[in-house]
């Protein structure tokens, strides 16, 4: 474009005109003025295209919006909630919330905060994407490794809580030094640590959990050698010929004057290992304000009544030992009046309203006073004299809401070998609104269908044995193809019908975990009751579900549930 159109000065002689300073052409002062002009209307046109432009690509967003998902235009608090489920979808039940310091592109939350600048800062500044932190594969000290939980740690610093999975067998003690480590310990509110007894000797000191509201320690005590290593500490048995010492364990987490539920696991490859006595009294944790308390231990090991007295405000208690059951009936009545079994004091716990005892010693459910109990969970090895002083203790008649009944051994609750019978249950099934069944395996099926059968009889004088109850729910850990004949599911449906259980019931709840895939295909046949899937609509378990909803049942098939899982971990 030539800024001198229409002047009477050509263009090939305008830069002399317009460059040259020895020209004293009177024209001089006029193309100046032309050109200042010509810069104004070229500075107007320029802003009406640009505002042309704006207005052009506002335009282009709000098309780009309208065929975009909506998905992007959800505010950030709406986007937050929406996170939160990723871990379900990818990680297993277990590890649903936990961090893992080693990123990996296909881990939350690392995979989110990757995908563009809104989602990285959103996942940055939420605390409670990273509040969950799992120390694992950290056997080595590196700086990257302590870079990487130092930023992790950091975004934690706003949240309201902060769970940590700790795994010492391979975990470097050298972390716990870090700034960001030492600043985060007493904001730690729930603390999940676990490793073999030799590992815990490297916590040296005792850690400031001030926040601390829940604690589960979990450790494993072998006498064979583990690992290759020439390292003597790698090489040497677990523990010695000497009693078992947990105390030494548990000293570096009892500075936690906030603490409500402890969870102490105690695994031996010795079913009577023998082991120390717990010295509560030596250890400073808030025994008193303890309101939930699980200890699996063995049942060779030291007395537990002095630490059940002092914790006087349990709500929740439950005990799982590694009771051994003799095949010899005669070794029941020569060892029930041995004088090395030692009654146990009596514990008075008015506020415990849940009590788990799963292969429990001799003496100790007899030793329990809990006027508040409302859940009551039985496992196979309890003996039956126990079980019925204690009910009498308890007075527990008509109180039991919820009745759980664990099977695990095809003798459980038959009364052989000295374990609780069915009959020592009746007392107990009056007040009863809800009852579980849980079984570990298809071996034990026969004793909870005739458990069921039994359940669903009437007593003496025409009571009905549970005239309450309104919910039963079945645990099962890998049943039988439910096409095949011995389909022990089946079997326990059936029965149910044929011993009329379903009245009174309101909803039935049937939760399985299958490591295969046929239940989760029934699973997703039920809810809509198609008729379809291969041999579905044909199978006998499919027609008793059926005629218990025709009954007016609520009935449900979960297959591999999360919310049911504490019962399979």
């Amino acid at each position: 474009m030539s800024f001198f159109s229409g002047l009477e000065i050509g263009e090939e002689e305008a830069p002399d005109a317009v460059i040259s300073s020895d020209s004293a052409s009177p024209a001089e002062p006029d193309v100046v003025a032309l050109l200042r002009s010509r810069i104004k209307d070229l500075e107007v046109e320029l802003a009406a295209r640009t505002d042309t432009l704006t207005s052009l690509e506002a335009r282009i967003r709000q098309y780009g919006q309208k065929t975009l998902c909506p998905f992007h235009s959800l505010p950030n608090e709406v986007l937050g909630e929406i996170f939160k489920f990723v871990p379900r979808l990818q990680r297993s039940r277990e590890d649903s919330f936990a961090i893992n310091i080693h990123a990996k592109a296909t881990e939350f939350p690392w995979n989110v905060s990757r995908v563009c600048r809104r989602w990285r800062m959103l996942c940055t500044s939420s605390a409670n994407f990273w509040n969950s932190v799992s120390l694992t594969g950290m056997d080595r000290f590196t700086s990257g490794t302590s870079s990487l939980l130092s930023t992790v740690l950091e975004r934690t610093r706003t949240g309201a809580s902060l769970d940590v999975r700790l795994n010492l067998s391979n975990f470097s003690p050298e972390y716990l030094d870090l700034p960001a480590m030492q600043e985060c310990l007493p904001r730690i509110t729930r603390l999940d640590v676990q490793g073999m007894t030799r590992e815990f000797a490297r916590l040296t000191t005792v850690l400031p959990l001030s926040s601390l509201r829940e604690l589960t320690v979990r450790f494993l005590a072998v006498w064979i050698p583990f690992g290759d290593s020439d390292d003597e500490e790698d090489t040497r048995p677990q523990w010695d010929d000497d009693p078992l010492d947990c105390m030494p364990i548990l000293r570096p987490f009892q500075a936690c004057p906030n603490l409500h539920s402890l969870s102490l696991d105690v695994a031996t490859d010795e079913m009577f290992a023998e082991t120390e006595p717990i010295d509560h009294a030596a250890l400073t944790f808030p025994w008193s304000q303890l309101t939930e308390l699980a200890i699996s231990w063995p049942n060779g090991g030291g007395d537990l009544a002095p630490l059940y007295k002092s914790c006087e405000s349990l709500e929740k208690l439950s005990f799982t030992g590694y009771a051994y059951a003799p095949d010899d009936p005669e070794y029941w009545e020569a060892n029930t009046e041995s004088p090395g079994i030692v009654a146990w004091p009596t514990i008075v716990l008015p506020r415990l309203s849940y009590l788990d005892l799963q292969n429990v010693p001799w003496m100790m459910p007899q030793s329990f006073v809990c006027a508040s109990l409302d859940t009551l969970c039985v496992g196979s090895i309890c003996n039956e004299l126990d079980f019925v002083k204690m009910v009498d203790n308890c007075k527990v008649e008509g109180a039991v809401r919820k009745l759980k009944l664990v099977f695990d051994r095809p003798e459980s609750l038959t009364g052989a070998r000295g374990n609780v019978s069915f009959e020592a249950l009746l007392p107990v099934m009056q007040g009863v609104e809800e009852i579980t069944i849980q079984t570990l395996d298809e071996d034990v099926m026969d004793s909870a269908v005739k458990t069921i059968h039994n359940l669903s009889q009437w007593a003496d004088g025409g009571k009905m044995l549970l005239p309450c109850l309104r919910a039963f729910k079945l645990h099962m850990s890998n049943p039988y193809d439910f096409r095949e004949e011995g389909c022990s599911l089946t079997r326990l449906i059936l029965t149910m019908l044929e011993a009329r259980m379903e009245t009174g019931l309101k909803e039935a709840t049937f939760s399985l975990w299958d490591s295969g895939s046929m239940y989760r295909d029934l699973a997703s046949f039920l809810p809509e009751g198609r008729a379809d899937g291969p041999g579905l609509a044909e199978s006998a378990l499919v027609k008793g579900l059926d005629e218990l909803r025709a009954k007016g049942l609520k009935v449900s098939l979960l297959v591999n549930h999360e919310e049911e899982s504490e019962y399979y971990l």
